[in-house]
């Protein structure tokens, strides 16, 4: 199980000693998903935590018209329902937009490793606030940042997001149709 991008990932929060490291690995799952397979679906109760070894994921609701794009997520990042920290059903589904390799936790390793060490609670909890934040800075663009703003902060996070996801989906993403995406596009470069 080839575990350096998520150690490296998880030292940016706490140094993690050799012993806490041992305690996470072995908790892990490791899976691999092929595009457009689920790694979730909304109406199910949500059972893991995903961190993305490689690949890229979408996180999308469903409306009575269309999917709603909500996040996109790449390697080095994780990935969960948002129900997964109160284990209730799912809103939101989360697809493989390419082959995606993950390691998995599920929800009691999770509550376990929370109480094994102080310092492994320290960075879980860095962790769980970093999603926190995310979630605010997207719903914060989503508010009050313009079509234009929000298509160029998607490029800049995302510069080959056409090569890894629909053009509608990337539309859907940043609010505005797939016509108003190449039309501003066109106006960034």
């Amino acid at each position: 199980m080839d575990t350096d991008l998520l150690l490296k990932t998880l030292s940016k929060g706490h140094g993690l000693a050799l012993p806490d490291q041992e305690i996470i690995l072995s908790m892990l799952g490791e899976e691999k998903f092929s595009k457009n397979d689920f790694l979730q679906h909304d109406n199910e109760r949500s059972r893991r935590l995903y961190f993305i070894k490689s690949g890229f994921v979408r996180i999308y609701f469903n409306s009575p018209e269309k999917q709603i794009t909500y996040l996109f997520v790449r390697e080095g990042e994780f990935v969960t329902s948002t129900s997964f920290f109160d284990q209730t059903r799912a809103e939101e589904n989360i697809i493989a937009e390419a082959t995606t390799e993950v390691l998995s936790i599920n929800y009691p390793n999770l509550m376990l490793l929370m109480h094994s060490t102080d310092n492994i609670s320290r960075v879980l909890i860095y962790f769980c606030n970093l999603y926190r934040r995310m979630a605010l800075r997207r719903l914060r663009s989503l508010l009050e940042d313009s079509p234009e703003e929000r298509v160029r902060k998607l490029f800049a996070r995302h510069p080959d997001i056409l090569q890894k996801t629909k053009p509608e989906h990337a539309a859907s993403y940043c609010g505005i149709s797939k016509t108003s995406l190449y039309r501003t596009m066109k106006k960034l470069k």
